[in-house]
């Protein structure tokens, strides 16, 4: 018990150190706050570079040119995976830990973009390629509403230190929406049929790159579910700075 307490005074007193120094944007990009930005950062570009907007934005258009003949009701029922998948990350975040559901459904999004990438390319304009389609986009949807999609959220700010918190988020949000920038300005020229006209291939652009965020995730990112905020800064003390 007066272990616990004296690791409670130690956490204030270093608080109330760090409180009393000038907090200002390049404190992000240091000390222990320098590994929480090069977390939090990353996982906002993963959620994008999934391919989310890809589906959300342009869904019903890639349907319709992929040979969905009621493109607007696989749209509709995407919406609803979306929402489920939501309402099951709340389950999951009381019983499981932040690693497995963003590991799990990572590998699941990757499958799901790469089958309906291959099956698209392997047999195009098919009625069975295009039942394939919508299931493994709908599957997309839904493993990424349980996963990368809310605890991307979650997890940044359980991440950020209590004193940057708002400046972490903000910088991390602002690189989520660097990204969907990026991605604004190009999908519409990779699905028109008469520039880029990649449909299904665009399964091949971000599959990999789900993959390699998967895989970045699998090594960079701690589990923070079930610590409190003086274990989660002695987390940060303790791993070596070389160490994202």
């Amino acid at each position: 018990m007066q272990a616990e307490v004296d690791e409670i005074s130690a956490a204030i007193e270093e608080e109330r150190r760090i409180a009393s120094a000038s907090v200002s944007w390049s404190s992000l990009f240091r000390g222990t706050n320098r590994r929480r930005t090069i977390i939090c950062c990353p996982i906002f570009v993963c959620q994008q570079y999934s391919g989310i907007s890809f589906l959300t934005s342009y869904g019903t258009y890639y349907f319709v040119i992929s040979g969905i003949t009621d493109s607007w009701m696989v749209s509709f029922i995407l919406n609803v995976m979306g929402v489920a998948g939501t309402l099951l990350s709340i389950v999951l975040l009381k019983y499981v830990g932040r690693r497995p559901i963003m590991l799990i459904g990572g590998a699941m999004q990757c499958l799901s973009m790469l089958t309906f990438a291959i099956v698209g390319v392997a047999a195009p304009g098919s009625l069975a390629a295009a039942r394939v389609l919508a299931a493994f986009t709908l599957l997309y949807e839904f493993f990424y509403s349980a996963s990368w999609g809310p605890l991307g959220f979650v997890l940044a700010s359980e991440i950020a230190s209590t004193e940057l918190r708002a400046k972490t988020l903000a910088l991390a949000v602002g690189v989520n929406w660097t990204c969907t920038l990026t991605l604004a300005s190009w999908l519409p020229y990779a699905l028109n049929p008469t520039i880029g006209n990649l449909g299904a291939k665009l399964g091949f652009v971000f599959g990999p790159c789900i993959a390699v965020g998967t895989i970045w995730m699998y090594f960079c990112l701690p589990e923070t579910s079930g610590r409190s905020l003086e274990q989660l800064d002695e987390l940060f003390m303790k791993v070596s700075p070389a160490v994202l």
